[in-house]
């Protein structure tokens, strides 16, 4: 099927994104992860060792106490924070190490 009319490059990378169920769940996944500091903020940000997602589980592991109680407080808060940010539930679970 030919086009008439030109598509724009930005409409193609959409489209591509949108097929690409893995391409897409890794930008997902990549925008919770540079959104970690806005979301948690920085006494947590500060705290947290190592965060990664693998199959819908955010594993985080931090070198403070107080920020691990922190954040596993306000679990449920952060993750429906990273989900919105990320456009679909891209987290299902959260891990703390």
């Amino acid at each position: 099927m030919r086009r008439t009319e030109p598509t724009s490059i930005g409409d193609i990378i959409k489209e591509i994104i949108k097929n690409d169920v893995t391409l897409s769940r890794s930008i997902r996944e990549g925008r919770v992860l540079n959104a970690w500091r806005d979301i948690v903020g920085n006494a947590i940000a500060d705290a947290t060792n190592k965060i990664s997602i693998t199959n819908g589980r955010l594993f985080v592991s931090f070198s403070s106490a107080s920020a691990r109680s922190e954040f596993f407080l306000r679990r449920n808060e952060i993750k429906k924070a990273l989900n919105k940010i990320a456009e679909s539930p891209v987290i299902e679970y959260i891990i703390v190490k």
